[in-house]
């Protein structure tokens, strides 16, 4: 897979899927990546104190706290927030336009090709 160049930087997969968390850590490992993963959103809160990500893969439907309540919690971090991209089955326009409204640098919907995620964590890292 031709992907461009990650220079190790750190991604949280935050997904409670497990199938979908692998496919998504294996695409981003592929691409250089440094990745970490959790399944749900306290697990994801503890990742980004300890892990230091710099771009969080957030699923919205998780156990604990969901993807929007973790959302809200990093857009108070401030400077020191990780850019999030919102990974999710929820695909309806609302949710979309929500999502983004909260913060959220992009917003890819399941189910997803592995070059597309690749190509958007790496643009909303660039940005």
């Amino acid at each position: 897979m031709d992907a461009p160049l990650a220079d190790g930087a750190v991604v949280l997969v935050a997904d409670d899927d497990e199938v979908v968390r692998a496919l998504a850590v294996r695409a981003l490992e592929e691409a250089g990546y440094r990745v970490l993963k959790t399944g749900d959103g306290l697990e994801t809160l503890k990742a980004m104190t300890h892990g230091k990500p710099e771009l969080v893969l957030l699923d919205i439907e998780m156990p604990g706290l969901d993807g929007k309540a973790v959302m809200r919690i990093v857009a108070s971090m401030g400077d020191r927030a990780p850019t999030v991209v919102f990974f999710t089955a929820q695909d309806g326009e609302e949710a979309r336009a929500e999502g983004l409204a909260m913060g959220a640098a992009d917003y890819i919907t399941k189910p997803f090709r592995t070059g597309d995620l690749v190509a958007r964590v790496g643009a909303a890292l660039a940005a």
